[in-house]
This record gives C-alpha cells, structure tokens and sequence, in this order.
C-alpha cells in the first residue's frame, strides 16, 4: 500500500488482490445480496485510491479498508429500512381471522393502546420494537439496521419490553378500578331506588 500511497498504480492490482475477497467474504455475511456486496466493495477500493495520499506510512491496510466497508454496510442499510420504520400507529398489522364485533372492537382499542405506548417509548427503544415486532427482522438484521450490536439491539427491545409491560399492568389496573367504580355507583344508585 505504500508503493501505491506514493503514487505506484502498479501497486493497487497487490493491495486488490490482498483485499478484495476479504471484503467480499465481510460484506456477504451482513448483506447477503451479491449485487450490492459487489457495489459496496467497488466503493471501497474506489474510496482508497481518492484517499491514497492520507495513508499514513506502515499503517496496516486492511483495518482501513474494513472501516471503510462497515461505514459503507450501515449507510446502505439504514437507506433500505428508512422506509421500513413504520409510524407508530402503523407498527402492528390487523389479525388475520374475521372477529366478531365485540373482539373487532376491543382489538382496535388493544391496538391503539399498544400504539400509544409505543410511540411514547424513547427512540432507541421504539426503532427496535418496531423491527423486531412491526417488521419482524432478527436481532443480527435490527442491528444492521440501526447501526448498533446486537446486544443493543437486545437491551433496547428487553427495555421497551418491561416499560411496555409496566404500562400496560398501569392501564389494566386503571380500567379495573373504573369498572369497580362503576359497579358501585351502578350498585348505590339500585339500592337508593330500592329504598
């Protein structure tokens, strides 16, 4: 690489040669589609020879040449599921079965309940729910995504996961407490009437 930094363009078909089915072999385990495994290496190696001359003397190439295609795989992943993050209200689909009117009705209010705590979660936490459970991606395809390991991708989804379950247990308790209210007030009222 240095014969090739100090301007030798003889010297790129060696550092290529030593490179590129290293790249490749990286990009098809996170990426998976040939064509765009293709183009992300292309850019790499396009991205050396326009910054040959900031190599820095004994430097070893090839942790370069890996950041440059990591930095490479999260911008072209994030542009495909740019799209694919839903609104919070659209995070979760309909259920596939006809229900009655009653389970129609409580499923719609179901939905909107979970929407709302959804979009009231802090983003992190949101963006991975919603691919994990809107878009149905794994963990390793979350974190590609969002640009984070997949322990974050964990930890984020364990901690919307628990605020989600705590608000719910919140919004169970709440109605519980209106309906015994009611029950009383409904109870009160017969018993006045009854006397």
């Amino acid at each position: 690489m240095e014969r090739f930094a100090a301007g030798d363009d003889e010297a790129f078909r060696e550092v290529y040669q030593a490179l590129a089915r290293r790249l490749y072999r990286y990009g098809r385990r996170a990426l998976r589609d040939e064509d765009c495994v293709e183009d992300l290496v292309h850019t790499v190696f396009e991205r050396m020879i326009c910054a040959r001359g900031r190599f820095t003397k004994g430097a070893r190439v090839w942790p370069w040449a890996l950041s440059i295609i990591k930095r490479l795989q999260i911008d072209q992943m994030r542009k495909r599921t740019e799209h694919l993050l839903p609104d919070a209200e659209d995070s979760f689909e309909v259920p596939a079965h006809e229900p009655g009117p009653e389970e129609h009705v409580i499923g719609m209010e179901a939905e909107q309940r979970l929407c709302r705590l959804v979009a009231q979660l802090p983003r992190p936490q949101r963006e991975a729910w919603q691919l994990m459970y809107g878009r149905q991606m794994s963990y390793g395809q979350a974190s590609v995504a969002l640009g984070v390991s997949v322990a974050a991708v964990m930890q984020r989804v364990s901690r919307a996961a628990r605020c989600l379950r705590a608000a719910c247990m919140e919004d169970a308790m709440n109605l519980a407490q209106q309906v015994t209210e009611s029950k009383e007030t409904s109870a009160s009222a017969a018993f006045a009437r009854e006397a």
